[in-house]
Protein backbone atom coordinates (compact mmCIF):
# COMPACT_ATOMS: atom_id res chain seq x y z
CA UNK A 1 0.00 0.00 0.00
CA UNK A 2 1.10 3.36 -1.02
CA UNK A 3 2.23 5.22 1.97
CA UNK A 4 0.22 8.87 1.60
CA UNK A 5 1.96 10.77 4.63
CA UNK A 6 4.27 13.94 3.37
CA UNK A 7 7.21 15.68 4.66
CA UNK A 8 6.27 18.60 6.72
CA UNK A 9 8.58 20.76 4.15
CA UNK A 10 7.25 19.29 1.27
CA UNK A 11 3.43 19.90 1.99
CA UNK A 12 4.17 23.43 3.26
CA UNK A 13 5.86 24.30 0.28
CA UNK A 14 3.54 22.91 -2.16
CA UNK A 15 0.81 24.89 -0.36
CA UNK A 16 2.23 28.12 -0.14
CA UNK A 17 1.29 28.95 -3.90
CA UNK A 18 -1.35 30.45 -6.18
CA UNK A 19 -3.77 31.56 -3.50
CA UNK A 20 -7.43 31.44 -4.44
CA UNK A 21 -9.38 32.55 -1.01
CA UNK A 22 -9.47 35.96 0.67
CA UNK A 23 -7.04 37.56 2.91
CA UNK A 24 -8.90 36.28 5.89
CA UNK A 25 -8.45 32.82 5.28
CA UNK A 26 -5.26 33.59 4.51
CA UNK A 27 -4.86 35.15 7.95
CA UNK A 28 -6.12 31.82 9.61
CA UNK A 29 -4.07 29.50 7.56
CA UNK A 30 -1.35 31.70 9.21
CA UNK A 31 -2.76 31.47 12.85
CA UNK A 32 -3.22 27.54 12.40
CA UNK A 33 0.22 26.69 11.26
CA UNK A 34 1.62 29.17 14.01
CA UNK A 35 0.08 26.91 16.70
CA UNK A 36 0.03 23.85 15.08
CA UNK A 37 2.12 22.40 17.61
CA UNK A 38 0.02 23.25 20.71
CA UNK A 39 -3.07 23.26 18.88
CA UNK A 40 -2.47 19.38 17.66
CA UNK A 41 -1.19 18.38 20.81
CA UNK A 42 -4.39 19.62 22.91
CA UNK A 43 -6.55 18.04 20.29
CA UNK A 44 -4.69 14.93 20.01
CA UNK A 45 -5.03 14.76 24.07
CA UNK A 46 -8.67 14.82 23.55
CA UNK A 47 -9.21 12.12 20.26
CA UNK A 48 -10.45 8.87 20.76
CA UNK A 49 -8.08 8.05 18.02
CA UNK A 50 -5.04 9.32 20.21
CA UNK A 51 -6.31 7.48 23.39
CA UNK A 52 -6.18 4.01 22.22
CA UNK A 53 -3.15 2.31 24.10
CA UNK A 54 -0.24 1.51 22.30
CA UNK A 55 -0.81 -2.52 23.12
CA UNK A 56 -4.23 -2.12 21.13
CA UNK A 57 -2.42 -1.40 17.86
CA UNK A 58 -1.74 -3.65 15.06
CA UNK A 59 1.54 -4.95 15.70
CA UNK A 60 2.03 -5.47 11.95
CA UNK A 61 1.14 -1.88 11.03
CA UNK A 62 3.45 0.27 9.25
CA UNK A 63 5.50 3.02 12.22
CA UNK A 64 3.62 5.89 10.77
CA UNK A 65 -0.06 4.12 11.44
CA UNK A 66 0.99 4.38 15.27
CA UNK A 67 2.57 7.25 15.87
CA UNK A 68 3.66 10.27 15.93
CA UNK A 69 0.56 12.21 16.34
CA UNK A 70 -1.48 12.84 13.01
CA UNK A 71 -1.91 16.80 14.07
CA UNK A 72 0.33 18.74 11.80
CA UNK A 73 -0.20 16.82 8.29
CA UNK A 74 -4.20 17.35 9.30
CA UNK A 75 -3.70 21.18 10.07
CA UNK A 76 -1.40 21.81 7.49
CA UNK A 77 -3.89 20.08 4.90
CA UNK A 78 -6.59 22.61 6.42
CA UNK A 79 -4.69 25.66 6.28
CA UNK A 80 -3.75 24.60 2.78
CA UNK A 81 -7.32 24.76 1.84
CA UNK A 82 -7.86 27.40 3.77
CA UNK A 83 -5.25 29.78 1.31
CA UNK A 84 -6.44 27.69 -2.04
CA UNK A 85 -3.59 26.12 -2.52
CA UNK A 86 -2.96 24.88 -5.93
CA UNK A 87 -3.26 20.73 -5.35
CA UNK A 88 -5.25 21.41 -1.74
CA UNK A 89 -7.37 18.83 -2.37
CA UNK A 90 -4.75 16.23 -2.80
CA UNK A 91 -3.17 17.20 0.49
CA UNK A 92 -6.06 17.03 2.26
CA UNK A 93 -6.63 13.48 0.90
CA UNK A 94 -3.96 12.42 1.62
CA UNK A 95 -3.78 13.29 5.43
CA UNK A 96 -7.43 12.19 6.08
CA UNK A 97 -6.76 8.67 4.30
CA UNK A 98 -3.37 8.16 6.50
CA UNK A 99 -5.58 9.02 9.39
CA UNK A 100 -8.37 6.51 8.44
CA UNK A 101 -5.04 3.85 7.84
CA UNK A 102 -4.62 5.06 11.39
CA UNK A 103 -7.35 5.05 13.04
CA UNK A 104 -7.54 0.79 12.02
CA UNK A 105 -4.06 0.01 13.38
CA UNK A 106 -4.83 1.19 16.54
CA UNK A 107 -8.14 -0.84 16.88
CA UNK A 108 -10.23 2.28 17.13
CA UNK A 109 -13.93 2.26 15.76
CA UNK A 110 -14.60 4.42 13.15
CA UNK A 111 -17.00 6.52 14.38
CA UNK A 112 -14.16 7.37 16.97
CA UNK A 113 -12.21 8.51 13.96
CA UNK A 114 -14.81 10.75 12.51
CA UNK A 115 -15.68 12.37 15.56
CA UNK A 116 -11.89 12.70 16.40
CA UNK A 117 -12.08 14.87 13.04
CA UNK A 118 -15.61 16.90 14.02
CA UNK A 119 -13.11 18.02 17.02
CA UNK A 120 -10.88 18.76 14.64
CA UNK A 121 -12.57 20.81 12.41
CA UNK A 122 -14.35 22.50 15.86
CA UNK A 123 -11.22 23.50 16.95
CA UNK A 124 -10.30 25.18 13.40
CA UNK A 125 -13.96 27.19 13.52
CA UNK A 126 -13.41 28.07 17.12
CA UNK A 127 -10.05 30.11 16.12
CA UNK A 128 -12.02 31.66 12.92
CA UNK A 129 -14.97 32.83 15.55
CA UNK A 130 -12.19 34.45 18.05
CA UNK A 131 -10.68 36.04 15.03
CA UNK A 132 -14.23 37.29 14.11
CA UNK A 133 -14.68 38.64 17.06
CA UNK A 134 -11.48 40.14 18.59
CA UNK A 135 -12.13 43.42 17.30
CA UNK A 136 -8.51 43.71 16.02
CA UNK A 137 -8.01 45.77 12.72
CA UNK A 138 -8.35 43.23 9.58
CA UNK A 139 -11.21 41.10 11.83
CA UNK A 140 -13.59 39.72 8.79
CA UNK A 141 -16.89 40.96 8.28
CA UNK A 142 -20.03 38.45 8.62
CA UNK A 143 -19.53 37.35 5.06
CA UNK A 144 -16.35 36.91 5.27
CA UNK A 145 -16.34 34.85 8.04
CA UNK A 146 -18.95 32.65 6.29
CA UNK A 147 -16.56 32.44 3.35
CA UNK A 148 -13.78 31.45 6.01
CA UNK A 149 -16.23 28.58 7.65
CA UNK A 150 -17.47 27.35 4.17
CA UNK A 151 -13.92 26.41 2.95
CA UNK A 152 -12.94 24.81 6.63
CA UNK A 153 -15.74 22.62 6.79
CA UNK A 154 -14.99 21.47 3.04
CA UNK A 155 -11.45 20.74 3.68
CA UNK A 156 -13.22 18.75 7.02
CA UNK A 157 -15.47 17.26 4.71
CA UNK A 158 -13.22 15.93 2.53
CA UNK A 159 -10.98 14.43 5.24
CA UNK A 160 -13.80 12.64 6.65
CA UNK A 161 -14.36 11.32 3.12
CA UNK A 162 -10.95 10.27 3.12
CA UNK A 163 -10.84 8.85 6.01
CA UNK A 164 -13.38 7.07 5.91
CA UNK A 165 -12.02 5.19 2.53
CA UNK A 166 -8.67 4.73 4.40
CA UNK A 167 -9.93 3.09 7.26
CA UNK A 168 -12.41 0.60 5.05
CA UNK A 169 -9.39 -0.35 2.24
CA UNK A 170 -7.13 -0.88 5.65
CA UNK A 171 -10.13 -3.19 6.90
CA UNK A 172 -10.10 -5.01 3.41
CA UNK A 173 -6.38 -5.61 3.47
CA UNK A 174 -6.21 -6.96 6.85
CA UNK A 175 -9.23 -9.08 5.69
CA UNK A 176 -7.32 -10.44 2.11
CA UNK A 177 -4.00 -11.26 4.76
CA UNK A 178 -6.61 -13.38 7.17
CA UNK A 179 -8.21 -15.26 4.48
CA UNK A 180 -4.72 -16.24 2.72
CA UNK A 181 -3.76 -17.27 6.29
CA UNK A 182 -6.95 -19.79 6.36
CA UNK A 183 -6.82 -21.15 2.75
CA UNK A 184 -2.66 -22.08 4.37
CA UNK A 185 -4.29 -23.70 7.38
CA UNK A 186 -6.44 -25.44 5.46
CA UNK A 187 -4.43 -27.12 2.97
CA UNK A 188 -2.92 -29.51 5.51
CA UNK A 189 -5.64 -31.01 6.86
CA UNK A 190 -7.62 -31.42 3.27
CA UNK A 191 -4.36 -32.85 1.72
CA UNK A 192 -4.52 -35.34 4.64
CA UNK A 193 -8.10 -36.19 4.09
CA UNK A 194 -7.66 -37.08 0.28
CA UNK A 195 -4.24 -39.03 0.44
CA UNK A 196 -6.49 -40.69 3.01
CA UNK A 197 -9.20 -41.47 0.54
CA UNK A 198 -7.13 -41.86 -2.13
CA UNK A 199 -5.40 -45.03 -0.33
CA UNK A 200 -8.68 -46.39 0.78
CA UNK A 201 -9.76 -46.53 -3.15
CA UNK A 202 -6.19 -48.18 -4.23
CA UNK A 203 -6.80 -51.51 -5.00
CA UNK A 204 -3.43 -52.61 -4.53
CA UNK A 205 -3.21 -51.89 -1.15
CA UNK A 206 -4.69 -55.49 0.31
CA UNK A 207 -8.34 -55.31 1.19
CA UNK A 208 -8.24 -55.70 4.80
CA UNK A 209 -5.86 -52.38 4.59
CA UNK A 210 -7.86 -50.33 2.66
CA UNK A 211 -11.29 -51.33 4.86
CA UNK A 212 -9.35 -50.95 8.50
CA UNK A 213 -9.80 -48.48 10.86
CA UNK A 214 -6.78 -46.76 10.16
CA UNK A 215 -7.65 -44.68 7.06
CA UNK A 216 -11.17 -43.66 8.31
CA UNK A 217 -9.67 -42.41 11.81
CA UNK A 218 -7.20 -40.34 10.04
CA UNK A 219 -9.46 -38.73 7.75
CA UNK A 220 -12.15 -38.14 10.52
CA UNK A 221 -9.59 -36.34 12.69
CA UNK A 222 -8.58 -34.20 10.35
CA UNK A 223 -12.04 -33.77 9.08
CA UNK A 224 -12.67 -32.43 13.00
CA UNK A 225 -9.87 -30.33 12.95
CA UNK A 226 -11.10 -28.14 9.90
CA UNK A 227 -14.24 -28.12 11.53
CA UNK A 228 -12.98 -26.35 14.19
CA UNK A 229 -11.08 -24.17 12.36
CA UNK A 230 -13.75 -22.94 10.02
CA UNK A 231 -15.82 -21.86 13.16
CA UNK A 232 -12.54 -19.93 14.72
CA UNK A 233 -11.27 -18.29 11.71
CA UNK A 234 -14.04 -17.80 8.97
CA UNK A 235 -16.98 -16.08 11.81
CA UNK A 236 -19.79 -14.43 10.50
CA UNK A 237 -18.34 -10.67 10.94
CA UNK A 238 -15.49 -11.58 8.98
CA UNK A 239 -17.87 -12.91 6.36
CA UNK A 240 -19.69 -9.27 6.21
CA UNK A 241 -16.85 -7.09 5.86
CA UNK A 242 -16.57 -6.98 1.91
CA UNK A 243 -19.79 -5.21 2.31
CA UNK A 244 -17.80 -2.28 2.93
CA UNK A 245 -17.11 -2.03 -0.68
CA UNK A 246 -19.62 -2.32 -3.52
CA UNK A 247 -22.82 -1.56 -3.37
CA UNK A 248 -25.66 -0.02 -5.62
CA UNK A 249 -25.30 3.94 -6.00
CA UNK A 250 -26.24 6.32 -8.30
CA UNK A 251 -23.39 7.74 -9.94
CA UNK A 252 -25.71 10.92 -10.99
CA UNK A 253 -25.77 11.31 -6.63
CA UNK A 254 -22.29 10.72 -6.38
CA UNK A 255 -21.39 13.59 -9.44
CA UNK A 256 -24.11 15.80 -7.50
CA UNK A 257 -21.75 15.48 -4.26
CA UNK A 258 -19.13 16.62 -5.46
CA UNK A 259 -20.43 19.40 -7.41
CA UNK A 260 -22.36 20.41 -4.32
CA UNK A 261 -18.64 20.29 -2.25
CA UNK A 262 -17.20 21.72 -4.80
CA UNK A 263 -18.78 24.84 -5.25
CA UNK A 264 -16.95 27.10 -3.59
CA UNK A 265 -13.68 25.90 -5.19
CA UNK A 266 -15.52 26.20 -8.64
CA UNK A 267 -16.61 29.63 -8.06
CA UNK A 268 -12.89 30.98 -7.06
CA UNK A 269 -11.86 29.99 -10.52
CA UNK A 270 -15.22 31.41 -12.33
CA UNK A 271 -16.38 28.32 -13.06
CA UNK A 272 -19.53 26.28 -12.34
CA UNK A 273 -20.45 22.36 -12.35
CA UNK A 274 -22.70 20.79 -14.64
CA UNK A 275 -23.89 16.96 -13.63
CA UNK A 276 -25.31 14.97 -16.64
CA UNK A 277 -28.63 13.01 -16.45
CA UNK A 278 -27.59 9.76 -18.16
CA UNK A 279 -25.42 8.90 -15.04
CA UNK A 280 -26.74 5.20 -13.78
CA UNK A 281 -27.00 3.76 -11.07
CA UNK A 282 -24.52 0.71 -10.40
CA UNK A 283 -22.79 -1.77 -7.87
CA UNK A 284 -19.07 0.21 -7.02
CA UNK A 285 -16.72 1.52 -4.40
CA UNK A 286 -19.07 4.99 -3.95
CA UNK A 287 -16.15 6.45 -1.26
CA UNK A 288 -13.64 5.37 -3.96
CA UNK A 289 -15.19 6.72 -6.70
CA UNK A 290 -16.33 10.46 -4.98
CA UNK A 291 -12.61 10.68 -4.18
CA UNK A 292 -11.36 9.99 -7.35
CA UNK A 293 -14.09 12.65 -9.15
CA UNK A 294 -12.97 15.07 -7.26
CA UNK A 295 -9.38 14.51 -7.45
CA UNK A 296 -10.22 14.95 -11.13
CA UNK A 297 -12.55 17.97 -10.96
CA UNK A 298 -9.62 19.91 -9.35
CA UNK A 299 -6.85 19.48 -11.42
CA UNK A 300 -9.27 20.26 -14.42
CA UNK A 301 -10.23 24.09 -12.62
CA UNK A 302 -6.46 24.41 -12.03
CA UNK A 303 -4.89 27.52 -13.31
CA UNK A 304 -8.36 27.93 -14.85
CA UNK A 305 -9.59 32.30 -13.89
CA UNK A 306 -12.15 32.87 -16.52
CA UNK A 307 -15.56 31.92 -17.13
CA UNK A 308 -15.89 28.31 -17.52
CA UNK A 309 -18.19 25.61 -17.44
CA UNK A 310 -17.31 21.68 -16.50
CA UNK A 311 -19.40 18.89 -17.18
CA UNK A 312 -19.60 15.45 -15.45
CA UNK A 313 -21.31 12.86 -17.60
CA UNK A 314 -21.47 9.83 -19.06
CA UNK A 315 -19.03 8.27 -22.12
CA UNK A 316 -19.78 5.05 -21.70
CA UNK A 317 -21.37 1.72 -20.02
CA UNK A 318 -20.20 -1.44 -19.99
CA UNK A 319 -20.72 -5.05 -18.04
CA UNK A 320 -17.02 -4.00 -16.01
CA UNK A 321 -16.85 -0.32 -16.59
CA UNK A 322 -18.72 2.96 -16.06
CA UNK A 323 -16.65 5.40 -17.87
CA UNK A 324 -17.53 9.13 -16.56
CA UNK A 325 -16.22 12.10 -18.65
CA UNK A 326 -15.07 15.57 -16.78
CA UNK A 327 -14.90 17.68 -19.18
CA UNK A 328 -14.26 21.67 -19.38
CA UNK A 329 -15.75 24.58 -21.49
CA UNK A 330 -13.95 27.86 -21.04
CA UNK A 331 -13.57 31.28 -22.05
CA UNK A 332 -9.77 31.50 -21.01
CA UNK A 333 -7.18 31.74 -23.66
CA UNK A 334 -4.22 29.89 -24.19
CA UNK A 335 -5.20 27.50 -21.12
CA UNK A 336 -2.31 24.68 -20.36
CA UNK A 337 -3.34 21.03 -21.80
CA UNK A 338 -2.96 18.67 -18.21
CA UNK A 339 0.51 17.23 -18.02
CA UNK A 340 1.32 13.84 -15.44
CA UNK A 341 1.77 15.27 -12.74
CA UNK A 342 -1.84 17.02 -12.42
CA UNK A 343 -3.68 13.61 -12.68
CA UNK A 344 -0.61 12.00 -10.45
CA UNK A 345 -3.23 11.78 -7.55
CA UNK A 346 -6.25 10.80 -9.14
CA UNK A 347 -4.41 7.82 -11.37
CA UNK A 348 -2.87 6.50 -7.73
CA UNK A 349 -6.77 6.90 -6.79
CA UNK A 350 -7.57 4.56 -9.92
CA UNK A 351 -5.24 2.14 -10.03
CA UNK A 352 -6.19 1.17 -6.21
CA UNK A 353 -9.46 -0.19 -7.10
CA UNK A 354 -8.94 -1.38 -10.21
CA UNK A 355 -9.91 2.04 -12.18
CA UNK A 356 -8.35 3.75 -14.64
CA UNK A 357 -7.36 7.53 -15.75
CA UNK A 358 -7.25 8.72 -19.28
CA UNK A 359 -7.23 11.61 -21.85
CA UNK A 360 -10.36 11.43 -24.14
CA UNK A 361 -9.46 14.09 -26.13
CA UNK A 362 -7.98 17.49 -26.86
CA UNK A 363 -7.95 20.04 -23.88
CA UNK A 364 -9.24 19.46 -20.30
CA UNK A 365 -11.14 16.35 -20.64
CA UNK A 366 -10.50 13.68 -18.65
CA UNK A 367 -12.20 10.03 -18.19
CA UNK A 368 -12.76 7.89 -15.19
CA UNK A 369 -12.64 4.39 -15.76
CA UNK A 370 -15.03 3.34 -12.83
CA UNK A 371 -14.78 -0.81 -12.75
CA UNK A 372 -18.32 -2.23 -11.29
CA UNK A 373 -19.36 -5.57 -10.07
CA UNK A 374 -22.98 -6.52 -11.32
CA UNK A 375 -23.58 -8.67 -8.02
CA UNK A 376 -26.93 -10.71 -8.03
CA UNK A 377 -28.04 -8.96 -11.44
CA UNK A 378 -25.47 -9.39 -14.46
CA UNK A 379 -27.93 -8.78 -16.57
CA UNK A 380 -29.03 -5.25 -15.90
CA UNK A 381 -25.63 -3.32 -14.54
CA UNK A 382 -27.63 -0.13 -14.82
CA UNK A 383 -30.77 -1.19 -13.44
CA UNK A 384 -29.98 -1.69 -10.13
CA UNK A 385 -31.78 -0.22 -6.68
CA UNK A 386 -31.02 3.73 -6.87
CA UNK A 387 -29.47 4.22 -3.27
CA UNK A 388 -29.07 8.07 -2.33
CA UNK A 389 -25.11 8.91 -1.94
CA UNK A 390 -24.05 11.25 0.69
Amino acid sequence: MTNYDRSEAQVTGEMGRTPRTGAPARRLADAIEASRVPLGASWWKSARTGSQSAADADPEAHPSEQGPPPAEPLLCAIAGALRGARRWHDHVMRAGWSFGVMGHSRRVPLYFVLEDLDLLEGLVLGIAYERARDGTPGAQTSHEAFAVARRAHEAASLLRLSAVKGYTQSVSEELRRHFQMVRHELRNPLGTIKSALALMEDETIPAEMREGPRFRALARKNATSMEAMIRTTLGDSAALLPAFAHEPVSLRAIASAVKRDMSAEAESHQAHIVVGDALPTVRTDSAWCELTLKSVVAAVLRDVDAPSEVLIDLAELSEQTASVRVSMVTEADGLRELDAEDLAFARDLAARAGGRISRVGPGRQVCVDVPVSVGEEPHDVGGARERHHG
